[in-house]
């Protein structure tokens, strides 16, 4: 499902896998592909931001998407991802290209079927909240506006169908896009016992999973990620009062 994008560095004259660029000196780029609605791979921030250009079939395309800059990785690479413009996923093959302008550099360059693109038309996220409750969000990267239904499933069996149509105000300064696209759904103790149990999410209609999901779950581990929110949550109100007591008057 996901299309693996070979690097190509023009400075080099060589074509690089993700093996051989860990042994270059200054790699820009790494492990570029097409996952879940976006371009994504890992960069050096500083030569990447405000010097790429994204080419479909050959014309430059406007900058519908914005960069997600995630946790740092060795030889001051950070995880990135670029959310493809809608004319990705209009059902044809498509000619995919990324240049770094400044370096005069092709990183990323194939011909991407439409198949390819027609299973990572969705971008979607999904995580453990307070040790029982499934939440997250999904959004058709072509039709936003759409609304999408997540199907949960125990250990394969459905359990339970929710509409993604929570708020999450960041989609829309994002990417300008409808907010309404996030989804909980509360498993509550009646679900977990002392064996692990397999919970999946999946976009209804589809195959396609939630990104992060499955996840195994059972009372030990609610337990600990419930006292772990906890703990988070309390470290955060002890940095909020004390930033308060030091802007009183």
């Amino acid at each position: 499902m996901i299309a693996q994008i070979s690097l190509i560095r023009k400075d080099a004259h060589v074509t690089q896998t993700g093996a051989d660029l860990a042994t270059t000196n200054l790699p820009l780029t790494h492990n570029l592909r097409i996952a879940h609605g976006c371009l994504r791979g890992s960069a050096v921030q500083k030569e990447f931001e405000s010097n790429y250009v994204l080419s479909i079939d050959g014309k430059a395309t406007e900058l519908q998407w914005v960069e997600h800059w995630q946790k740092n990785r060795d030889n001051d690479l950070r995880d990135f991802r670029l959310r493809l413009p809608k004319v990705a996923f209009d059902g044809n093959d498509h000619h995919i290209r990324l240049d770094l302008v400044r370096h005069n550099t092709t990183v990323f360059d194939q011909l991407v079927g439409a198949k390819e693109l027609h299973l990572n038309r969705f971008e979607s996220m999904a995580r453990v909240e307070h040790g029982t409750t499934l939440i997250g969000w999904v959004q058709s990267v072509p039709e936003p506006e759409t609304p999408l239904r997540v199907v949960i499933t125990e250990d394969g069996d459905k359990i339970g169908v929710v509409d993604a149509n929570q708020p999450r105000p960041w989609v829309k300064s994002k990417y300008g896009t409808p907010p309404g696209c996030g989804f909980s759904f509360d498993l509550g103790i009646g679900y977990l016992g002392r064996d692990t149990r397999r919970f999946g999410l999946r976009i209804k209609g589809t195959s396609i999973p939630i990104v992060n999901s499955p996840f195994h779950l059972d009372f030990q581990t609610a337990a600990r990620d419930a006292l772990h929110d906890l703990q988070n949550s309390n470290r955060r109100s002890r940095q909020i009062l004390w930033t308060a007591i030091q802007n009183s008057p």
